[in-house]
């Protein structure tokens, strides 16, 4: 891409390997819903718990959200990156070792503490490597990887699962993430006289007065809608392929990653449209990704025609990640950069809990309904429509206008004298 080529070296270098890092991150916790079929025929689970421990993941990755975001203001994002890269391939591998449910549990929960740092300092390193003009794209670049992880998710372990087990995946998957975290080592410092100049022409927040500003709570709660959407379509997917129509693991793996695949022209494409046809207007980027996604979902149900529900799999797939990835890069202009980690912490905390919440309740739902997905699939629309509506709220300043808005200039002035 243009803008990437556009970026110094040393940009560039860094760009890249945290989009290699948001790849991974998703292929790691991903590859759990590919296993879990295995998982639940070794351990005789039914739909509830193995919803349980997909879920497991997402009040571990929560916890550690707001903290890694601190954590990463703090401290600078290098150091966090490598401790949470390297905490979360440890617990990769022993997810393959596990011995019991309890176990498996546990383990999936301590992994999810390890990933859960990453997304904020990642967002913070943005911050410290870039300048403000450069962040929105590169923040959107960066977040395409989780539909790259998604799609190589199931075309990586499914052949693996298939050969040599889920447990041998789980700790395949884990070398490929130590090695990551060591290309994290050679990442030059942070430039820190670029951040300073900044926060003499922008108020510096504290996290308190972050939580007063309204639009922080119109990202939280759009995120946690998406989230809804997001972890509840990846989780259950393939189990739906198989269960609902009537796929073996293989293909039902080979589909899902249909949606993923096509999200990633999305994530890109709405990076591109924020800082483009909605500038200034980016809720309405948002709004259409949400109704779209719902009425997609909706069509993907009931059609009868397993070929039309994989059409309107990928379509939902690019509405949504478009909305997605637009939304991500407007953080950095929504947010002052020297708290921009614990803005986006807090952000991604409301959407793991919306993940904790999300595979969990729709396991109840099918086991409640007998195997249909009725209402799980009512939940997930419920998801994109709280997304959509949430996003009415969002504000964002265009960078083109010399004067901030109204409501803007407001925000940050009170924000400033409750200091």
């Amino acid at each position: 891409m243009n803008y990437i080529k556009n970026l110094g070296k040393n940009q560039r270098f860094i760009v890249t390997v945290l989009f290699l890092g948001a790849v991974i991150s998703i292929f790691d916790r991903m590859v759990m819903s590919l296993a879990i079929t295995g998982i639940g025929d070794e351990f005789a689970l039914d739909a509830s718990m193995k919803g349980i421990i997909l879920s497991s993941f997402f009040l571990g990755y929560a916890i550690m959200t707001i903290p890694g975001g601190w954590l990463a203001d703090k401290f600078g994002s290098k150091i966090v990156i490598v401790i949470s890269i390297m905490a979360w391939s440890l617990f990769t591998g022993l997810s393959g070792l596990a011995w019991s449910v309890t176990s498996l549990v546990i383990i999936r929960f301590l992994f999810g503490l390890g990933e859960g740092g990453f997304p904020g300092a990642s967002t913070k390193a943005i911050a410290e490597y870039l300048p403000r003009e450069k962040r929105p794209r590169s923040q959107a670049f960066i977040k395409s990887g989780d539909p790259v992880g998604l799609t190589l998710a199931p075309l990586i372990a499914v052949p693996i699962i298939v050969m040599f087990g889920w447990r041998a995946m789980f700790i395949f998957i884990a070398i490929v993430g130590v090695f990551l975290a060591l290309s994290y080592l050679i990442i030059p410092k942070r430039d820190l006289s670029m951040m300073e100049q900044e926060n003499v022409n922008h108020p510096k927040l504290s996290f308190r007065e972050l939580l007063k500003l309204p639009r922080m709570w119109s990202f939280v709660i759009a995120w946690f809608g998406v989230c809804i959407y997001m972890w509840g379509f990846a989780s259950w997917l393939p189990s739906y392929l198989m269960m609902d129509r009537g796929l073996n693991l293989f293909n039902a793996g080979m589909l899902s990653a249909i949606p993923t695949t096509v999200g990633v022209i999305g994530t890109l494409l709405g990076g591109y449209l924020v800082g483009t046809v909605f500038l200034g207007r980016e809720r309405y980027l948002f709004i259409i990704a949400g109704l779209f996604g719902a009425i997609f979902i909706t069509a993907m149900y009931f059609t009868p025609s397993l070929g039309m529900a994989i059409l309107f799999q990928a379509l939902v797939g690019l509405f949504m990640q478009a909305g997605m990835g637009g939304f991500w890069a407007v953080t950095h202009k929504a947010f002052p950069s020297n708290i921009i980690g614990s803005a986006a912490g807090l952000i991604n905390f409301s959407g793991q809990i919306a993940g904790f919440i999300s595979p969990m309740a729709i396991g109840f739902l099918i086991t409640a309904m007998k195997g249909s997905f009725v209402a799980g699939i009512g939940f997930l629309v419920f998801g994109t429509l709280l997304f959509m509506v949430a996003s009415i709220f969002i504000r964002v300043d265009n960078p083109n206008d010399q004067k901030k808005s109204k409501d803007e200039e407001v925000e940050l002035i009170d924000a400033v004298i409750l200091k």
